[in-house]
């Protein structure tokens, strides 16, 4: 009986040993992140189990992962571990296990790499200025979940720097009256997204994606070289210029031109290997191709389909303060939608913090089409952030080729009417230079519930206490928020695109305060935009200029030019009164005509003019409609 009883408890484990079940088993992942893609609001999917498996082939699903420091972790389906609020400027490493749906069973650790595509950023850095250009056109940002600083460093070296971020806002409303943001806003999750490295596209996915998620960095010098030397037998083309991004996969909806670049043999293709090369600004210039179109978008997200092929450029210039310290942007947004938008706003929105956080105010300008930040005191530091200490800078943010139509700030009142935006009609309202609630902004004091409606909020200038700035209504700089400037409003067709064109200048005035830093930035303002309207530049020869007058639509027409004693202007202006101002180079006014409704034709005596050349404006009070260039001997 004994026996009986051995041999059946034998025969039974020894049956339970050989049928137990083997428990998964998790591979390792390695995923390849690009940097600044994602702020650290957002979310990052992984989805690790593609590669795991259940040696009983039973299902399988996340079972848990491990903590990183300074990031979180969480599993939000049984197929996807989710990061967010990181930062990624070096790699990360962490473990995950899977589990067994049948028998329960847990596998060993297996590790997620995360691996940093640092070509998704680069460092413009060609003058006395270094930021960081991001391919998700959020620029400056490092995207640090508790850093208070932007990468605009001026001087470079200095680890001292001016601004934290700057981003491009569109909003336009369609057929139906609804709204759309570029970037969007998730409003069933209550939260922004950024835009997205490449081309809209059909499809998305990490093969199709990862040769849009980066910028293109290049120097002038570099395209010279390739030009002068792609035919010889020993050159070997940088990869900047041989992967540069011409033509987008149209089988895919990516446009065919992107990109642009000079077509030695004109055959509408792009072939550095016959010699073409890219076609940039400056001698150093970042491209980068943003979309605001991406699988993200849950809910009423209102989503623009933007596309934007943007340039940041710079000039190394040491023998001229003004450009040594400039950078420009330009971008070109376009509609990738099936929708016509009417109304469309479009604005950069930045933190102009100068050195040392919380103590800076900001103001605009509205005949120089800027607006800029300068220190509220004439000491820049607080004891816990580097600043500038005495004799502080200032920063402008200037439009070149688009009126700058609107400017306030927002303020540090979160989900109040002077706030930051929470909602699509908030933005809307912001790029519209208005309050969350959709009033105005009125002169005086803080710019809210006064009696005088107006388009920019602390136009005057910070030096003079009887105009309107931060400076005179004493305003608590650690109450302020970001800056935004905006223009429009503009119609956009299927297709359509409006360009705008940034400069981005730093001034330090040495020998005196604060608020002579300001005085100075907006001298080198006034010569910067000369140069651009001229389109010249201090420090190289200068560049072929289009002969404005001998384009029919040009509303102004000078003759003779050249001319020495005398020259006649004849215009061509709606039924308004006009007004016409002549500057030099260095941007000095010589001259200011006003005349009214109905006059055609002005004479002007130039004799008094040394030789040189001369931009001629013609404007009706509210905007410049042309200008031309004269020649005097």
């Amino acid at each position: 009986m004994r026996l009986l009883v051995f041999i059946c408890l034998f025969f039974t484990l020894t049956t339970v040993t050989l049928g137990q079940d083997k428990p998964p088993v998790a591979v390792d992942d390695t995923v390849y992140f690009p940097i600044a893609y994602y702020p650290y609001e957002d979310y990052f999917h992984i989805y690790p189990l593609s590669n795991d498996y259940s040696q009983e082939m039973h299902p399988i699903m996340i079972g848990s992962c491990s903590y990183v420091g300074g990031v979180g972790v969480a599993i939000v389906t049984d197929t996807t571990i989710s990061l967010f609020r990181f930062q990624l400027d070096e790699d990360i490493v962490f473990s995950y296990r899977i589990r067994d749906l049948v028998s329960g069973l847990v596998s060993e650790p297996a590790y997620i790499h995360i691996i940093a595509k640092t070509d998704s950023r680069a460092w413009l850095d060609v003058n006395n200025i270094n930021a960081r250009i991001n391919a998700t056109s959020n620029h400056f940002s490092r995207y640090e979940y508790s850093s208070n600083y932007g990468f605009f460093e001026c001087p470079k070296g200095s680890s001292l720097y001016t601004i934290s971020n700057l981003k491009l806002w569109v909003v336009g409303v369609d057929s139906d009256d609804k709204l759309h943001l570029a970037p969007s806003f998730n409003m069933q999750y209550d939260h922004y997204h950024g835009y997205r490295p490449g081309p809209l596209s059909h499809v998305y996915n990490e093969i199709i994606d990862d040769p849009w998620n980066r910028v293109w960095d290049m120097r002038k010098s570099e395209i010279d070289h390739h030009r002068y030397n792609w035919q010889n037998s020993d050159y070997i083309i940088p990869e900047s210029i041989l992967n540069w991004p011409a033509h987008g996969d149209t089988l895919n909806g990516q446009l065919e031109r992107m990109a642009p670049f000079e077509d030695i043999d004109q055959d509408g293709l792009y072939e550095p290997l016959q010699g073409d090369y890219p076609m940039i600004k400056g001698d150093q210039a970042v491209y980068f191709i943003s979309n605001d179109d991406r699988g993200e978008h849950l809910g009423d997200t209102a989503f623009f389909g933007a596309e934007i092929h943007g340039m940041a450029y710079a000039y190394d210039c040491p023998q001229d303060s003004i450009y040594q310290n400039t950078l420009f942007i330009e971008y070109l947004f376009i509609n990738r939608s099936d929708h016509t938008y009417n109304d469309v706003y479009m604005g950069v929105n930045t933190k102009l913090g100068i050195g040392s956080p919380f103590d800076d105010y900001s103001g605009c300008d509205t005949l120089l089409n800027a607006f800029y930040g300068y220190n509220a005191l004439e000491n820049d530091s607080n004891g816990f952030f580097s600043g500038y200490g005495v004799l502080p800078p200032a920063q402008a943010v200037t439009f070149l080729n688009q009126p700058l139509n609107y400017y306030k700030n927002y303020f540090r009142y979160p989900s109040s009417s002077l706030g930051q935006p929470s909602d699509v009609t908030n933005y809307y309202y912001q790029l519209k230079g208005l309050w969350n609630d959709g009033s105005p902004v009125t002169y005086g004091d803080i710019g809210y519930g006064g009696n005088l409606p107006v388009k920019f909020q602390y136009p005057g200038n910070p030096s003079v206490q009887s105009e309107w700035s931060m400076q005179s209504a004493h305003i608590d700089p650690n109450t302020l928020g970001k800056s935004i400037g905006s223009t429009g409003p503009f119609i956009m067709n299927p297709g359509d695109s409006i360009s705008l064109e940034l400069a981005i200048l730093f001034a330090r005035d040495y020998q005196g305060n604060n608020l002579s830093s300001v005085t100075l930035l907006l001298e080198r303002l006034k010569k910067l935009r000369a140069y651009y309207l001229h389109d010249s530049i201090p420090c190289h020869e200068t560049i072929d200029i289009i002969e404005i007058n001998a384009n029919d639509n040009n509303p102004i027409h000078i003759y003779p030019n050249p001319a020495s004693t005398d020259v006649n202007i004849e215009y061509s202006l709606s039924d308004v009164n006009g007004i016409i101002n002549i500057y030099d180079l260095t941007g000095k006014e010589m001259g200011e005509y006003i005349f009214p409704k109905g006059e055609t034709q002005i004479s002007i005596n130039i004799s008094s003019f040394p030789a040189g050349v001369y931009l001629v404006t013609l404007g009706d009070f509210k905007s410049r409609v042309g200008h031309s260039k004269l020649i005097v001997r």
